[in-house]
């Protein structure tokens, strides 16, 4: 976590550098509005899929990603010594997922006018080749190779190591949970911690494999904006069934474990049958979201618990509601 700070903070001054020069060089919030096309200032564009409909379904998401969904977060928050801490470091970080892709977002948006080789002049759309996931870079390089060297080899070190830290703490957190929760209660409560530490490295070698097959897949994948749209359906289609029993469980008493295993699977069918038959993430993430939520309160309203398991259970609130 101290060398997630040093990146963000190496990553936060020379953004904002980027961005005051990347504003003054086009003259100016409002002149840049005003030089590109009148749609792009548009907050919601149906026509390249991004619609309300669009936007209030990962909104949807996104909440219950940043509130506990993505596990690598979640190790933020429980890590810390007292409750205050954890909701002061939401709260920060809350602040700052708000404004700070405004700050990385200005300068791709003005890209069409700093690097008008990469985009027809009479459109502003990119020319064919153009990667646009690699817009952002090359603005940082333009601008940042102008003010010393090295400078663009430092951002780019920085924002690297961050995103290797970010997959390195899911990872981690993935391989925890799998080994501790699900292999050993399940299949050897008894392991001693030598050959759970075995199981573990084993678990983590596996996960590691497949994020880097999810990565060269992507980045095989035709058409721009790939990255963006490849993730979008697998954050969307993994997660929510995912988070819902994993958040709701801890604010409602009602489901059972049952009720859980049920939603997460009924949630990833619904996302696998509905990606069949549409490419549009509202619909197919929305009624993935919709199904879990249906099964697992529908489940806590329909079953009961032992006497033994709801007394476990009523201990484990008190607990959240007093944690000292």
């Amino acid at each position: 976590m101290l060398t997630d700070l040093v990146q963000f903070v190496v990553q936060l001054v020379m953004s904002l550098a980027v961005l005051f020069i990347a504003l003054d060089m086009v003259g100016g919030w409002g002149a840049m509005w005003d030089s590109l096309p009148q749609e792009r200032a548009g907050f919601f564009n149906a026509a390249e899929g991004i619609s309300v409909s669009f936007w209030l379904v990962y909104v949807v998401v996104i909440i219950l990603s940043y509130n506990g969904g993505t596990w690598g977060l979640a190790q933020r928050f429980v890590s810390v010594e007292k409750p205050r801490d954890a909701q002061k470091a939401a709260s920060l970080s809350a602040i700052l997922y708000l404004l700070y892709p405004i700050v990385i977002f200005v300068p791709a948006w003005a890209a069409p006018l700093l690097m008008p080789e990469h985009f027809d002049p009479a459109t502003l759309q990119p020319v064919e080749g153009f990667d646009l996931d690699q817009t952002y870079i090359l603005v940082t390089q333009k601008i940042l190779s102008a003010l010393a060297p090295g400078l663009i080899g430092l951002l780019v070190c920085s924002m690297f190591a961050a995103t290797m830290s970010m997959i390195d703490s899911d990872i981690n957190a993935l391989a925890a949970v799998f080994t501790k929760d699900f292999y050993q209660r399940n299949f050897r409560p008894e392991i001693d911690d030598r050959a759970l530490f075995r199981a573990g490295m084993t678990i983590t070698a596996i996960f590691g494999i497949a994020v880097l097959v999810t990565a060269i897949v992507i980045s095989q994948s035709p058409g721009m904006n790939k990255v963006f749209d490849l993730t979008v359906k697998l954050f969307g289609g993994l997660l929510s069934p995912i988070a819902i029993p994993l958040m709701l469980g801890m604010i409602w008493k009602r489901p059972t474990a049952r009720g859980a295993i049920l939603s997460f699977i009924g949630g990833v069918i619904t996302y696998f049958v509905m990606i069949q038959f549409t490419d549009r993430f509202e619909i197919y993430t929305g009624m993935e979201i919709l199904v879990a939520l249906v099964i697992y309160f529908g489940e806590g309203y329909l079953t009961r618990r032992s006497e033994e398991k709801e007394a476990e259970v009523t201990a484990l609130f008190e607990r959240i509601r007093d944690p000292s």
